[in-house]
This record gives C-alpha cells, structure tokens and sequence, in this order.
C-alpha cells in the first residue's frame, strides 16, 4: 500500500510539473502573440500626407534636384544650424552629379520653400567627381564622443567616411567597407551611435533584396555580416534606421514597390517597420505613403529621412520623390505615430 500510495504521489508531481510547465508555455505564448498585437495596433497610426510642394534644395548644377536626403536635427543648433542634411544632387537622374553635399537650416527646414543653403565657407559637393563613377547614398550622423559630423557614402563596391568638425571642412576619405568579386555590394546604409556602440543596416541584392545588420565599437571597424527578418516579410530597397530613446526602439523607414520592382529605380511607396533588438522586425503592411498622381511626387516615393519629436509625438519627415518628367526633388511632410 505504501509503495502504491507513493507511485500516486510521484505521478501526482510530474503532472503538476508538466501543467506549470504548460502554462507558463502557454502564458508566453499569449505575452508574445499581445507585444506584437500591440505594436501592430501602434503601427496602424501612421498616416503622412504628400508635400503640397517640394522644398528648395540648392545644388551646384543649379538644377535644385537632389535625392537620397540624411538629416541630423540639432534642439540647440550646431555650429549656428539646427538641421544639417546630406544630399546627392540627381538631375534628371544624371549620376554624373550625383556627389555628397551640405545643406544646412534652421527652422525653415520645415517650411514649404525650405530654407536651405549651403553653410559659409564650404562648397559642393564635399568630394571631387570620381573618373567615370560618382558617390551615392550619403547617410550623416553625429558622433557626440567627438563633437563631429560623420559622412558615410558609397563608392563604387566601398564604404566611405568623411569627418568634419565645423560641417565645413571635412578630412580626406577612409576606407570602412569594401565588396569584391561578384559579390552584391551594399547600398544605402543607415548607421546609429547609441551611447558608445554603433550600429549600421544596410541593403543586398541583385533579383532579392535583403537587409543585413552590422556592429562596432568605433563606427569605423565593422562586424561580420547577420540577415534583418521582417514580419511580414519585406524587400526594402533605400533605407534609414534611427533609435528611439523614448520607446526604446528602432524605426526603420524604407522604400519598395507594391508591385514588381523595375530595373532601374526599385521604390515606389514608403513603408514603416520598427524593433527593439536591432536584428527583428514587425512591418507595416500598407504604405505610409504613397505617390500624388497629380502632385511633384507622381512617379514614385524613394530614400527618406527622420527625425522624431517625443514631446509632441511627431515625426518630421523628409522624403525624395521622382515626377512622370523625371524629375527629382525632396518633399516635407509630418505624422503622429503614437497618440499622447
């Protein structure tokens, strides 16, 4: 009886441990399947409106046409600006132009007309024209252990760096990143300082796009090379990341096409995806923005650019756009993605 009654006891235990097990299972299951109810729920409050009129955006060719923007929003200004912005001049997607300069602005950068101009002292492009080639895809940041602008950009199969402690002068170029062989080189990198770590995001890719994720120390000596997932999964073509001290998140917009990308300038809508370990990614579904058929913006929506205002909720957008005429230009736009 008494090694009966003991068997009913262990038995008694295990299927006590196997239901504890089960639930807490089942309880993670539940939290995990809530975050990313909520963070979808969250994702859905996100609504930009076209630029009624693109901004002015000095250029040396005299074309104001530019793309691919990157901004640096500074609350007490530096060096006498609030907003520093990287752009490549693109006239009529001329590449021949298309070479990293500065604009810089204060308030006006969020007006109509802009208020653009290139800061005393410094002309454009910050780099001389490349035999045959041009450099793209400018992304700009502040490295505040410095007190220094950093300028990435792309040359040729390579990442480039430039560095400049008034916005004006800037040092000679330095090799960070290089592809050789045939294999598919990076386009349109996003990089974050957060306190001493650097992170970069970038995209790959010849038939399907994918975005990969590196690391460093010093932002100038990178980690090999992890796969970005996105649910549900996406193709970002051009895209810019930034963190988000307030939520504790990345926000990533991109661009891609809803449809079947075309050879030549893949984008067409913007999209919205956010994280909070850097690696995976829960996207919007829809678009956050779209093409105006009658506006400036009529083609497609391309690389944009972002700063978010955590006291207000909203997110100042700077978005590059093509026309039916091939026109390139930047446009400025707001939403409030998270109700206060």
């Amino acid at each position: 009886m008494e090694r009966l009654w003991r068997g009913s006891l262990v038995n008694i235990l295990k299927f006590n441990q196997i239901a504890i097990i089960s639930s807490i299972f089942l309880l993670a299951v539940i939290l995990t399947a809530g975050f990313y109810s909520v963070n979808r729920s969250h994702l859905f409050n996100v609504n930009f409106i076209n630029a009624a009129m693109y901004q002015r955006t000095p250029t040396p060719d005299g074309s104001n046409q530019t793309v691919h923007p990157s901004i640096v929003y500074f609350p007490g200004a530096w060096n006498g600006w609030r907003y520093w912005l990287a752009i490549t001049p693109y006239p009529n997607g001329n590449n021949k132009y298309e070479n990293p300069s500065i604009l810089v602005g204060n308030d006006s950068a969020i007006k109509v007309n802009g208020g653009w101009q290139t800061p005393a002292g410094l002309k454009n492009p910050i780099v001389s024209h490349p035999p045959g080639g041009n450099y793209a895809d400018p992304e700009l940041i502040y490295n505040n252990d410095t007190d220094e602008l950093w300028l990435y950009y792309c040359d040729g199969p390579a990442l480039t760096l430039q560095r400049s402690s008034d916005g004006v002068h800037w040092t000679q170029p330095r090799l960070v990143l290089s592809w050789s062989g045939k294999t598919a080189t990076g386009m349109s990198y996003s990089v974050v300082k957060q306190g001493h770590d650097w992170y970069m995001w970038y995209m790959r890719g010849k038939s399907i796009y994918r975005v990969e994720y590196r690391r460093s120390s010093d932002g100038l000596n990178w980690s090999s090379a992890r796969n970005v997932t996105f649910t549900p999964e996406a193709q970002p073509w051009h895209l810019d990341v930034k963190y988000i001290p307030s939520m504790n998140e990345y926000w990533m917009f991109f661009c891609a096409s809803e449809s079947d990308m075309d050879s030549q300038f893949q984008g067409g809508s913007l999209y919205f995806a956010k994280s909070v370990d850097r690696v995976n990614w829960v996207t919007m579904e829809k678009p956050i923005l779209t093409i105006n058929p009658l506006g400036w913006d009529n083609e497609r929506i391309y690389r944009s650019t972002f700063d978010y205002d955590s006291s207000s909720g909203i997110v100042h957008l700077w978005y590059s756009a093509r026309s039916l005429d091939r026109g390139w230009h930047i446009g400025y736009a707001t939403s409030k993605l998270y109700s206060k």
